[in-house]
């Protein structure tokens, strides 16, 4: 099967369509092309008219490959796999495309979304973002690893350091114990935020990414359970792939519909808030790459 993967510039859109397509890889053998679009005059431009830039332009460029399928994330890609689709391929947009809903065969929108989407037929809604599943070994240790998760700013959400005083209290404490305390940062991380912990924590705390090192998937399969703040749909949706512990750290500036999919998690079972002691319980590991990978290959190549 020859897959075309439509990347933008974000990191989290190309992490969406790799795990796709390498849960699809464990059905069939596949042969993968990558077309980045890093036009930064796209992200100026309404969705409609992108579809028209990249139609227009379409005529003057020639090319005689077919794909079977193709994988895009991300609103600027969405145009650009309406443009490469053929009338055999099958394409797939991973989050809403904004445009020309009718026009895919699936869209992949998290659960949390589905309040606009719900009525379109193509829609297939997931509990979180799409993930790598990466299990590695690690010898055992006395000390039980903590892994603390820290999202950041942008359009559905804003940290400051308030947010996560008490989180760093708790860390430090916990560290004292029989824990190994470790914080990752997204890239959306604040200075700030960032400044604080690293002012504030106890000496024997690691941070990552620390210089050229930032060992997330190792941490993920490495760790007993993870503190992660609510705004991050995208570590949350990492953790839920382990069946780990997790606590949730309230954000108080967070779109509503992340504020539903946090207690929807607690409802289910997922998350808890933490109450000044670590709690061991377990759920079944999500792995909503591969139920996708396997509705796809299902629907459209057996």
């Amino acid at each position: 099967m020859k897959v075309l993967l439509l990347i933008d510039e974000k990191l989290s859109s190309k992490n969406q369509c790799e795990a796709l397509a390498e849960a699809i890889s464990n059905k069939t053998p596949i042969i993968i092309k990558y077309i980045y679009l890093k036009n930064k005059i796209l992200d100026y431009l309404p969705s409609i008219i992108i579809y028209y830039y990249l139609h227009l332009s379409s005529f003057f460029t020639k090319t005689n490959e077919g794909f079977d399928l193709i994988i895009s994330c991300g609103r600027k890609t969405a145009a650009f796999n309406l443009i490469k689709k053929k009338s055999s391929t099958i394409n797939i947009h991973i989050l809403d495309p904004y445009i020309l809903r009718n026009r895919f065969d699936q869209i992949i929108v998290p659960e949390h979304d589905q309040e606009k989407l719900k009525t379109l037929p193509n829609i297939t809604f997931t509990k979180g973002t799409l993930t790598k599943i990466k299990k590695k070994r690690f010898y055992t240790r006395e000390k039980k690893n903590i892994c603390c998760l820290i999202g950041g700013s942008g359009k559905s959400s804003k940290i400051i350091v308030s947010n996560i005083l008490k989180l760093v209290n708790d860390m430090n404490n916990l560290s004292k114990k029989n824990y190994i305390v470790t914080y990752f940062f997204s890239r959306r991380t604040p200075l700030k935020v960032k400044s604080y912990i690293s002012n504030n924590k106890n000496p024997c705390i690691n941070f990552y990414p620390y210089k050229n090192q930032n060992p997330y998937y190792e941490f993920l399969s490495k760790s007993d359970c993870f503190f992660v703040t609510e705004d991050s749909v995208g570590m949350i949706s990492d953790i839920l792939a382990t069946g780990k512990p997790m606590y949730l750290v309230e954000v108080l500036k967070v779109k509503s519909k992340i504020k539903k999919f946090s207690k929807a998690l607690i409802k289910q079972g997922f998350a808890r808030k933490y109450n000044n002691r670590i709690k061991e319980w377990s759920y079944k590991p999500l792995n909503e790459s591969q139920r996708v990978a396997n509705l796809i290959i299902n629907s459209y190549f057996n």
